[in-house]
């Protein structure tokens, strides 16, 4: 399929958004039982509101071998040194979790959307400025125009 050909460019374009900013933490959680699209997306976004020293965060969904949600989220916040134990008991309550600082963020965009092309992939971002918003829009439009139409959508026209 010709979606395929273009799901490095799609990676990047990512990977740019998320080299836009600063990230302190790469979380990777795996739901101990199947959860909703929906019951996670509340879980993340409660995370974010009720926790003000989180600035922003990314997640990505994508699935294990055996169907469980696992997801990539990439956080940034007010305090890194005092965040990581708070992170490890919020997360820890939802299943198996892991968590890094992030030391090299050139890598992450490309890792955590390299499932975006399946058809339960889902992400989100919180406490990003309205630009980005726009621009996560744009980058969503133009992945569902390749899917509706992929024969007029070449490399040279995929680019943010």
């Amino acid at each position: 399929m010709y979606l395929h050909n273009n799901i490095p460019t799609y990676n990047k374009n990512y990977n740019n958004l998320i080299l836009k900013y600063d990230w302190d933490f790469f979380i990777t959680l795996t739901y101990d039982t199947n959860r909703k699209s929906e019951t996670i997306r509340n879980h993340i976004e409660n995370i974010y509101n009720k926790n003000y020293w989180i600035e922003y965060l990314i997640w990505v969904k994508e699935y294990t071998k055996s169907q469980l949600p696992h997801l990539h989220i990439i956080i940034k916040t007010k305090n890194k040194k005092q965040s990581y134990k708070t992170l490890q008991k919020i997360f820890r309550k939802f299943g198996h979790s892991h968590i890094q600082y992030i030391d090299d963020r050139n890598t992450y965009g490309e890792y955590i959307f390299k499932d975006l092309h399946k058809n339960n992939f889902d992400w989100d971002m919180y406490g990003l400025q309205k630009t980005i918003e726009d621009e996560k829009k744009l980058l969503k439009e133009k992945y569902h125009k390749l899917i509706l139409n992929p024969i007029n959508y070449s490399k040279n026209h995929i680019s943010v």
